[in-house]
């Protein structure tokens, strides 16, 4: 049974577009130090970022799934908001922890604090709000591996029907033998690389949900 994949292929074509319009040359370094360090820290400079914050800070965390071979297969950011005026901080309101900077020894460790407290309760909330998203994903993934291993699967059943054995030696002339040892290598190459291609998409289609990862705190 053929298997047509030009509309999804389309649709990942507009969203590789898409996507790549955001891109920038350093941002594949910038994601890698970023990973390796921790959360990055800092405060909204524009002043209509500040006044939107007002007493809150923004946590910005990202929630990815990746394939058996370590490749992302999905990833999504997730935009927290937490009210500092019921934070506990100096003086029982917490946002004034935050009238100097996060630099500063006494605003980073409240901040450190606060972050460890609220860890686990930002992450079951990430998950109770992510399992549509989280469903959506590993549909969208069984539906596209099931395609890929289905059509790898005909084209090794195509191949293995096909008679590469049949060819008429000469005499005298080994010109024939040689040509079918040629083909008789490339089949055999041919059948690897199929097969290398299906197991491939099999491994491909066990996707695994990572913790969600902490990536920006932004303060007012």
């Amino acid at each position: 049974m053929p298997v047509d994949l030009r509309a999804e292929a389309a649709a990942e074509v507009r969203r590789l577009t898409s996507a790549r319009a955001f891109a920038r040359d350093s941002d594949e370094g910038a994601v890698a130090e970023l990973e390796g360090n921790g959360p990055w820290i800092t405060r909204a400079r524009r002043p209509v970022l500040r006044r939107f914050l007002g007493r809150r800070l923004m946590l910005i965390w990202r929630e990815v799934y990746e394939d058996a071979c370590g490749g992302r297969a999905e990833s999504r950011l997730i935009p927290v908001v937490i009210d500092l005026s019921a934070a506990p901080g100096p003086g029982n309101d917490g946002s004034r922890a935050f009238q100097a900077s996060v630099g500063a020894p006494r605003a980073a460790e409240w901040l450190t604090t606060l972050l460890l407290e609220i860890d686990s309760e930002v992450r079951a909330r990430i998950d109770a709000d992510g399992r549509e998203w989280q469903e959506t994903v590993e549909r969208v993934v069984r539906s596209f591996t099931s395609a890929r291993i289905l059509r790898e699967r005909g084209i090794a059943a195509w191949s293995a029907r096909t008679d590469r054995t049949a060819f008429q030696p000469g005499l005298f002339d080994r010109r024939a033998e040689r040509a079918q040892r040629i083909r008789a290598a490339a089949n055999a190459e041919s059948d690897r690389i199929t097969a290398d291609r299906l197991a491939t998409a099999e491994r491909l289609a066990a996707v695994t949900r990572r913790p969600a990862q902490l990536l920006l705190v932004l303060a007012p």
